[in-house]
């Protein structure tokens, strides 16, 4: 017995490293100057830089754990507005936010 009562109580499980960990220099450095549109554009592109598939999953988890990226909602962008109508508008309807209606003096039946 080698190591004693130290020896026992030390644990060694296997654990697997992903084949993706040796290319992930390259592949973060490549998805920040060309970020997927989605997972299944960045399985592509993944295939295509080191010849390794993987499922979307794998990907994702890889991307979001080993790379430190993570998806970005995205908003929509206002369609063009003509700010002349604008100010018309904020003329012409600003006077019915501010008026509020006028409450009957109606004792309360509590």
């Amino acid at each position: 017995m080698e190591g004693g009562v130290a020896g026992l109580k030390e644990l060694h499980f296997r654990r697997p490293q992903s084949e993706l960990v040796a290319h992930q220099e390259t592949i973060g450095a490549y998805f920040l100057t060309h970020p997927p549109a989605s997972i299944h554009e960045a399985v592509d592109a993944i295939r295509k830089l080191t010849g390794l598939s993987r499922s979307p999953t794998q990907v994702r988890l890889f991307l979001r754990e080993k790379c430190g990226m993570r998806r970005l909602k995205t908003g929509t962008l206002p369609a063009k507005a003509d700010p002349e109508v604008q100010e018309a508008f904020k003329k012409k309807n600003l006077n019915r936010v501010w008026q509020k209606p006028k409450r009957a003096n109606v004792p309360c039946s509590s």
